[in-house]
């Protein structure tokens, strides 16, 4: 890189400004069993917790070269957050890409989750229960039930303990996709990669497994717990958990 580009590279990102507005709201999350979002722009967190209220930490941002400018971006941000039982219902709206909400919750640790976030990062802690999530990046630790997670444009990184009989479906359009799962239940699995990207499974206990071009399944015991793996894009991994 040459010096004049290296200075001016440094003058645009010195040049960039940030207005940002927090706010919180906590619910009774006694009738609230799903936390339903329609999400803009920004990222969304779900912490599961031994609590009996849903936390809502949230950040509405702008970003531009000037402050007044930033500030015009985050002040078109709107978004509601409405108890509806069994939901909450959450949704989120920016009038330009350089804006966004970014909305953080804690909440119980036994909670469906149905989240659709046109742009952004999802990340799911310590939940159990039904999660049906799109987005552009997804990443879950210590998920337990079933799972139907949806990556457009980036990376699917995700820890699951599926429930006997159990639906685990997963999939990414443009980013490598790694699902960790136990050693030893009874699976019925089957991967579809990409050709042109590694494919790797880890013996997961399994009785028997066949493998094909970009392509894996494997059974065991009855295989009452359906594993299904699809990925384009980029590489595959699925791994017990350790």
């Amino acid at each position: 890189m040459t010096i004049a580009r290296a200075a001016l590279l440094a003058a645009l990102m010195s040049g960039c400004t940030t207005v940002s507005t927090p706010f919180t709201e906590t619910f009774d999350a006694t009738e609230l069993y799903v936390v339903e979002g329609r999400l803009d722009n920004g990222d969304f967190n779900y912490n599961g917790a031994a609590t009996t209220e849903l936390a809502v930490d949230g950040l509405s941002w702008g970003h531009a070269a000037s402050q007044g400018r930033a500030a015009d971006r985050e002040s078109q941000n709107r978004w509601t957050i409405t108890p509806s039982p069994p939901a909450l219902l959450l949704d989120t709206s920016s009038g330009a890409s350089s804006a966004g909400v970014d909305l953080s919750i804690t909440g119980p640790d036994l909670m469906d989750l149905d989240v659709i976030s046109d742009s952004g990062l999802v990340t799911l802690q310590d939940v159990e229960g039904y999660q049906v999530v799109t987005a552009d990046r997804i990443t879950g630790s210590r998920l337990v039930g079933d799972v139907d997670l949806y990556a457009r444009a980036g990376d699917l990184d995700v820890e699951v303990w599926p429930w006997v009989e159990g639906v685990v479906r997963v999939e990414t359009e443009s980013g490598g996709l790694d699902l960790y799962l136990p050693w030893g239940l009874e699976y019925d699995l089957q991967v579809w990669g990409d050709e042109n990207y590694e494919l790797v499974v880890e013996d997961l206990g399994f009785a028997r497994s066949t493998a094909g071009v970009a392509y894996f399944a494997a059974t065991t015991g009855f295989g009452t717990i359906r594993v299904d793996v699809y990925a384009t894009g980029g590489p595959v991994r699925v791994m017990e958990l350790r």
